[in-house]
């Protein structure tokens, strides 16, 4: 199972951001059995990609969208647990990674998750994510 970050998904269906939105396409392209790998959100990239499709370059894409989250493979919900850790993280590293950042790694550990698809940086100062999309 592989983590699909906002950054992609966002990435994905909004042209508009050419270098991300090729890099995506391309991504897709160049590893057509990605189609067949299961694939996970959780509640944090399901809130930041639904809170921009307020934006006008998303008008036609909404519904796909949409779809598109609601049909994840996994759907992995945050709990205050992680919430908790996220804020001791990152404290601990120094405000270096995104708190949202964190409740992803957080996510994905506890799912046993290791493959993260990404245009965020910050995924590539944490060891044990490994991060597709660079």
């Amino acid at each position: 199972m592989i983590f699909l970050d906002t950054s992609f998904i966002l990435a994905l269906f909004n042209k508009n951001e050419v270098k991300n939105h090729d890099k995506a396409k391309k991504l897709l392209k160049n590893n057509p059995n990605l189609d067949k790998v299961p694939k996970a959100i959780n509640s944090i990239v399901l809130n930041e990609v639904l809170n921009k499709l307020n934006k006008s370059y998303y008008d036609r894409k909404r519904e796909q969208i949409i779809s598109f989250l609601l049909n994840m493979d996994k759907i992995i919900f945050v709990n205050e647990n992680d919430y908790k850790k996220a804020i001791k993280l990152y404290k601990k590293y120094d405000y270096t990674i995104n708190y949202s950042d964190w409740l992803i790694i957080l996510s994905m550990e506890r799912e046993g998750l290791t493959d993260i698809i990404s245009f965020d940086g910050d995924f590539n100062k944490v060891n044990n994510i490994n991060n597709i999309s660079v």
